[in-house]
């Protein structure tokens, strides 16, 4: 069986000099958005390719992951602390050595209930990728760039436990953590696990569902999980028609079923979606779908109905061939819908937008296309909505030494 798992798209395409600088005067006429760099990642100590986002702190401090880069160049955590001044302090927290510690980590960090940090590395471990927690030092660190302490919660063996971690981890009110495989399981599909506190800082891992292909295969993203305490989540491929799924988990008589929600069908619903699933505002299920069409991927929206769920497009937004939404969405509580899609735009290297609802439809803001240059390019990031009423987020490539960025958005 032959797996189809997204890579590092470091390369992206590059459009004629002439159409570039007609599309900046005319896209830039039409956007009233201010974008600025905070961070310039150079690939050193502080990363390289921050595909994943941010994730924000009660405190309103930002953290994230970078996919390389660091002392070893197998990725970093880093944070970002809003200053009395008004702007923000970068910091490296760790950097993976790419032994038993990971490498190469995906996703968004979770804060969890106890207020430190958790992700996963796709690599590293004994080779399969691994879940860990990192925390400040016990004792007050000599300056800011001390590291912090990475404890490895659990390495994968690459065999039924589930191989390749991507996503972000997912607490229940319990304090179990929940998580998603891309490749492992009993027929090398993928599973969705658990980890559960076992007391004296040890964990139990368990395989709560290996996927055998029918309903989707190649779980990516990581699981929400519902009050009933039922788990939805995307998958690469598998599904009806081969192009991924959306599925939803339920634990019957002991055991969880999947049930497909949507099997994806390469039109202009799209395929393979990467981006995790978010509840909105509104108690709806939203995502996104990249594509390899003339189209730029979607936005669908699932609502609960008698019946279960009913599948819906949002958008199909413009674009064209390997392109679309790879970072998970955000809404506020006008039902407006935030994200950002890595290769469209008048560049073909991403845009940020927002959507806005309305009795005759949706409706499509660009609120920055990116251009690699310094303001960065190919954004697989979530955008988080600050109490400064400004969008933060990354971008994987671009910036001043092509390394990836963190901006702001500014109304």
């Amino acid at each position: 069986m032959k797996i189809r798992i997204i890579k590092q798209s470091i390369s992206l395409s590059v459009v004629a000099a002439t159409m570039l600088a007609l599309a900046l005067a005319t896209t830039q006429a039409a956007q009233s958005q201010t974008l600025t760099v905070i961070h310039d990642f150079t690939g050193g100590k502080d990363g390289s390719y921050p595909k994943a986002g941010l994730t924000m702190d009660k405190a309103g401090n930002f953290y994230g992951m970078a996919s390389y880069g660091g002392t070893y160049g197998l990725g970093s955590i880093y944070k970002l602390t809003h200053s009395a001044a008004g702007g923000w302090v970068f910091a490296p927290l760790y950097s993976f050595t790419g032994g038993t510690d990971g490498a190469h980590p995906e996703g968004n960090i979770t804060i969890g209930p106890d207020g430190t940090l958790y992700g996963v590395t796709e690599f590293g471990g004994t080779g399969n990728g691994t879940v860990f927690n990192l925390k400040p030092p016990p004792t007050r660190p000599i300056s800011a760039l001390s590291p912090w302490v990475e404890t490895v919660l659990y390495r994968f063996a690459g065999d039924s436990d589930g191989a390749a971690p991507r996503g972000r981890v997912t607490f229940d009110s319990s304090g179990v953590m929940y998580g998603t495989t891309v490749g492992g399981g009993v027929q090398n599909n993928g599973v969705v696990f658990s980890l559960t506190p076992a007391g004296g800082g040890s964990w139990a891992y368990n395989v709560l569902y290996a996927f055998t292909g029918a309903g989707g295969r190649n779980p990516s993203g990581g699981v929400i999980i519902d009050s009933l305490g039922n788990f939805y989540g995307v998958t690469l491929n598998g599904g009806s028609s081969g192009w991924g799924s959306v599925y939803e988990l339920a634990l019957v008589d002991s055991a969880w079923t999947e049930t497909t929600l949507h099997s994806f069908q390469n039109g202009s619903d799209g395929i393979g979606p990467v981006a995790p699933l978010i509840f909105g505002h509104d108690g709806n299920i939203y995502g996104g779908t990249e594509t390899y069409d003339s189209s730029g991927g979607s936005v669908f929206v699932l609502k609960p109905s008698q019946s279960g769920w009913d599948y819906s497009q949002v958008y199909d937004l413009p674009g064209h061939g390997n392109s679309g939404v790879m970072g998970q969405l955000m809404t506020d509580a006008n039902g407006n819908v935030y994200g950002t899609a890595w290769a469209n735009g008048a560049y073909y290297n991403g845009t940020a937008f927002e959507l806005s609802p309305s009795d005759s439809g949706w409706t499509l803001t660009t609120l920055h296309d990116f251009a690699r240059s310094s303001d960065g390019g190919g954004p697989w990031s979530n955008l988080i909505l600050y109490t400064d009423g400004k969008l933060y987020g990354t971008t994987e490539v671009g910036g001043a030494h092509d390394q990836g960025v963190i901006f702001e958005i500014a109304p």
